[in-house]
């Protein structure tokens, strides 16, 4: 599973510092089904579920300010829905 999660990691870099991005579903503790690193092994993770739906994939969370999150939806190429 570390290996997984440091291929993502590069993956992620190699991408500017974003992986993946959530604009449309504001987050909360039941906003997305459970992820994992690796959905084929998914019985190695001890960890049920990431944060989302995909490994490293960031959520919309605008509690701190709607202006503040979809400007960082654009910072990373992404239009907020």
């Amino acid at each position: 599973m570390w290996g997984r999660l440091k291929e993502l990691q590069k993956e992620e870099r190699a991408k500017g510092g974003v992986l993946d991005m959530d604009t449309e579903i504001v987050s909360a503790i039941t906003s997305h089904k459970p992820g994992y690193l690796d959905e084929n092994r998914k019985e190695l993770e001890q960890v049920v579920g990431l944060q989302t739906d995909k490994p490293l994939k960031r959520a919309f969370m605008p509690f701190g300010g709607i202006r503040m999150a979809e400007e960082a939806c654009r910072t990373n190429g992404y239009e907020p829905y």
